[in-house]
């Protein structure tokens, strides 16, 4: 099941985040994901952020946690960075 190994020619360009300190989910597997799209030629973006827990989304007060967690200011740029990753494809 790991997506790594699920990469083949037609899976579609991916851009990718993913925080260091993510303790749910280990940053290795969103690096052997990239290198595994990286050898099939899929376009791809990549960010790894030093700070953050597992499921941030936005990173803001829009998808805080019930718990009162997930405001990580510095993983917010990811949108950004999207909008521009896909307006370059």
């Amino acid at each position: 099941m790991s997506l790594e190994k699920q990469v083949h020619s037609q899976v579609p360009p991916a851009f990718i985040w993913h925080t260091f300190s993510d303790d749910c989910v280990p940053v290795e597997n969103s690096l052997l994901f990239v290198m595994a799209l990286r050898k099939q030629g899929i376009p791809t973006e990549f960010h790894m952020y030093p700070r953050g827990v597992h499921g941030l989304s936005l990173a803001n007060s829009l998808t805080l946690s019930i718990q009162g967690h997930g405001i990580q200011e510095e993983c917010q740029s990811w949108m950004a960075l999207a909008k521009v990753w896909l307006k370059n494809l």
